[in-house]
């Protein structure tokens, strides 16, 4: 399968199915402070309609004049949907995805 076909593939139905849900969202309910500029924030997170609590590590930082807000949280894909039907195992395609997130604040 090449890159373009597997792009495709993971666009569809069986996987994110973009079309029906082109985006997923996150609803912070709540957020903690853990540390020096470390946060828990908690909340809802939906992805292919589904949704589900989550609790995301958030680390600041501050430099050159702004701020960045940056972190490492893991889903299990099946709990989303995500790799339906015979993608669903996880013998070939691992259950748990770790997300890296790093997001610039523009004052």
């Amino acid at each position: 399968m090449t890159s373009e076909e597997s792009e495709d593939e993971i666009k569809g139905k069986h996987w994110f199915n973009i079309q029906s849900f082109p985006q997923a969202h996150f609803d912070s309910s709540e957020i903690q402070i853990v540390g020096l500029n470390q946060y828990l924030v908690s909340g809802l997170f939906q992805l292919k309609g589904i949704s589900k609590p989550l609790r995301i590590p958030l680390k600041m930082s501050y430099d050159h004049g702004g701020r960045s807000a940056q972190g490492r949280f893991i889903l299990k894909r099946n709990d989303f949907g995500v790799g339906d039907g015979t993608w669903s195992a996880t013998d070939t395609v691992a259950d748990e995805v770790t997300v890296d997130y790093r997001f610039t604040l523009i004052p």
